[in-house]
């Protein structure tokens, strides 16, 4: 007989591997249901009051030419009702073509980011359910060339003190 067909009454020989059943202590039931769902399931939004200017977030971020987004690093810049107006941040090489359009962050540490990173200074407005998470805050030297550059470079002349 083979070992897939072959049951055994004695514990001591049986090949299969058997499922530990634990006891759960009733108080803990809905922490066992919480595990069975996937993490990308819950949702849990970023408080309002988080959401000061110099905040560096994760949010979706819409694509200029296509429908859809990508999940990237912002800068708050202005909260309005469910509107966070934000300067999206990359990674990516073209930031120095456009040396222009982009400031490098120089503290990572407290902005919460591990690569170097340039924020577009083209502000641009996204609901708040968008903004999946908190990263860090701009630090003092960052928060003025990013907002202070970015409220000239939007014509608004509204310029915010470091």
């Amino acid at each position: 007989m083979s070992r897939r067909t072959h049951t055994s009454t004695n514990s001591d020989s049986d090949l299969r591997p058997r499922r530990a059943h634990a006891a759960r202590p009733a108080g803990d039931a809905n922490r066992y249901e919480d595990d069975r769902l996937p993490r990308l399931a819950l949702i849990q939004p970023v408080a309002k009051t988080a959401l000061t200017p110099g905040t560096v977030v994760w949010a979706h971020i819409p694509f200029e030419e296509t429908d859809g987004y990508k999940l990237r690093p912002a800068v708050v810049s202005h909260l309005s009702g469910r509107d966070v107006t934000v300067y999206p941040a990359t990674t990516t090489d073209k930031r120095h073509r456009y040396h222009r359009q982009y400031r490098e962050l120089g503290d990572l540490g407290s902005a919460g980011l591990r690569r170097a990173t340039g924020v577009e200074l083209a502000a641009i407005t996204i609901d708040v359910i968008d903004v999946v998470g908190v990263a860090g805050a701009l630090g003092p030297d960052d928060r003025a060339a990013v907002l202070g550059a970015g409220h000239d470079a939007d014509g608004s002349g509204m310029a915010e003190a470091a």
